[in-house]
């Protein structure tokens, strides 16, 4: 007696939670038995019964969200409008004299020539700079540029005029 004891194999079915003998003739018999039939059956029921329910909560969510977003949309456009009465009301409106060449705003009493304006600087044309000049004065020449560009932008977008 030098051999070592070895239990049976066994195997596991997944449907009815039940340990088997782990050969085939316990398997088949097991499969065609009743107790075995009704769990598979009452899993495929299980199975569809999931499959519909998730359909139906996946549609009931797609026209949730889809409400959700139109009322999202028009109260965006409510505040937008809003917005702009507030800043009409505070701001004032601004209205182009075409004989001065001002732009008047009556609330304020404020004017803004556009006559010097002309168009925009293209933001990819560059002013040129002597090249005589040290670099950091070139430098200092470009970030100021810059910074005058980014406080008239502000500005006329501030009074409303672009």
């Amino acid at each position: 007696m030098t051999e070592f004891w070895k239990s049976q194999a066994m195997y596991w079915c997944d449907i009815c939670k039940v340990w088997l003998k782990d050969d085939a003739q316990a398997k088949a018999v097991h499969e065609r038995g009743a107790k075995h039939q009704e769990n598979v059956a009452k899993r495929l029921r299980d199975m569809r019964r999931r499959a519909e329910e998730e359909k139906k909560s996946e549609a009931q969510l797609a026209t949730t969200m889809k409400n959700i977003e139109q009322a999202a949309a028009a109260q965006f456009s409510r505040d937008k409008d809003e917005e702009l009465r507030y800043r009409k009301a505070t701001l004032g409106e601004w209205v182009l004299n075409t004989e001065s060449g001002y732009h008047y705003n009556a609330l304020h009493r404020w004017r803004q020539s556009c006559r010097n304006q002309g168009p925009p600087p293209d933001p990819k044309k560059k002013r040129k700079i002597d090249k005589s000049l040290p670099p950091e004065e070139r430098e200092a020449l470009l970030r100021r540029e810059a910074a005058r560009a980014r406080v008239e932008k502000r500005t006329m977008a501030t009074f409303g005029l672009q």
